[in-house]
């Protein structure tokens, strides 16, 4: 029995599995980017945030991180 039929079939159906793999990643891909896009254009974005720390001046209250304790500040968790 010649079994190049089967290998040629074998191939194929490997070529034909990839292809539709990567299509369908690819679709995946796309939908995923077109999500992510409504995302980012939404208000509250944390972005946007970021965004307007770049253009100079301090960071929005909520952004700057906790001041450092002082020396006579009490550490949570020790009495005097």
């Amino acid at each position: 029995m010649n079994p190049w039929p089967f290998v040629i079939a074998a191939y194929a159906l490997t070529l034909a599995g990839t292809g539709g793999i990567a299509l369908w990643s690819w679709a995946a891909m796309r939908r995923a980017e077109a999500e992510a896009a409504t995302f980012r254009s939404s208000p509250g974005f944390p972005g946007e945030v970021a965004a307007k720390r770049t253009e100079g001046g301090p960071p929005p209250r909520s952004a700057r991180p906790p001041s450092p304790a002082k020396a006579g500040d009490e550490l949570p968790g020790r009495g005097r």
